[in-house]
């Protein structure tokens, strides 16, 4: 009689091996991403060394890049409480680029050792296998302060100050008696540009005339910004039977300009939109 399930046969050893070994070939990639490739086999040298800031003490927190001159490339590690700090990189000539990490406030960027373009930096030589030691001291940073005035001279508080340089941006806010400062820029040269911080705001976006230069650890104070008010915009938006239509967005655009314009805050429920 023809038995109604055929036997099950078992596989030979070798069989059984070769099924295991196919599975591990399947796993093993999946396990290396778990649990990370070592150092060692993803990298052929190390750089390593400790950044101390202006008065010699070492400052914690701070980003080391690495990369070519053309900023192609690169790896990243910050400085521990000691501040020292290592990475694994490929075998070249890398360049090093700092700046501060999060809110550390004391830092303004740089490249080692002490340029303020990639282009100048010196190169370092990280050899296959080997450790080279990079000892970085961080230049002063520069500071920039002033006042936001209106047309009588009141103090504008809410404006928002942004000096962007050639690798370096930052931003500070205009406080009640309109005075701004940012205190961890880098040497270079800035473009100051300044508008209300708040969308709709009365201060118009405006970008100073002169650009300002500084040097590493100057403190420039005193710059004076003049606030141009917006001009007021209204107007009612409603639907083909004249009821007023919430949410809708429009733009202000000058009669004759292909740069765009500024867009008006959307319109509430009675239909009313508006921009300063």
């Amino acid at each position: 009689m023809t038995p109604l399930h055929p036997p099950v046969r078992g596989r030979t050893a070798a069989g059984r091996g070769t099924g295991r070994t196919a599975v591990l070939a399947l796993l093993l990639p999946v396990l290396l991403l778990l649990v990370g490739v070592p150092a060692a086999l993803a990298a052929d040298g190390r750089l390593e060394g400790t950044v101390t800031g202006p008065d010699g003490a070492p400052v914690a927190r701070v980003c080391l890049t690495t990369s070519a001159q053309d900023s192609s490339g690169g790896h990243y590690t910050l400085s521990g409480e000691d501040g020292t700090w290592s990475m694994a990189v490929p075998a070249g000539a890398p360049v090093l680029h700092v700046e501060r990490c999060g809110t550390s406030a004391l830092v303004g960027q740089q490249f080692y050792d002490h340029a303020t373009r990639p282009e100048d930096a010196t190169v370092l030589q990280v050899t296959d296998g080997g450790t080279t030691h990079v000892d970085v001291h961080l230049d002063a940073p520069a500071a920039l302060s002033g006042t936001v005035t209106d047309d009588a001279g009141v103090p504008v508080p809410d404006v928002c100050v942004d000096a962007s340089g050639p690798n370096d941006t930052d931003r500070a806010r205009t406080d009640g008696s309109g005075r701004f400062a940012m205190t961890a820029l880098s040497a270079g040269t800035f473009r100051v540009h300044y508008a209300s911080c708040d969308p709709g705001g009365p201060v118009a976006s405006v970008t100073a005339t002169d650009s300002v230069t500084l040097a590493a650890g100057e403190h420039r104070e005193g710059l004076a910004l003049r606030a141009q008010r917006s001009a007021q915009v209204r107007t009612t938006v409603t639907d083909e039977a004249g009821a007023p239509l919430s949410g809708a967005c429009l733009d202000v655009v000058p009669a004759g300009s292909t740069d765009g314009g500024q867009r008006l805050l959307p319109s509430g429920s009675d239909g009313v939109a508006r921009v300063a």
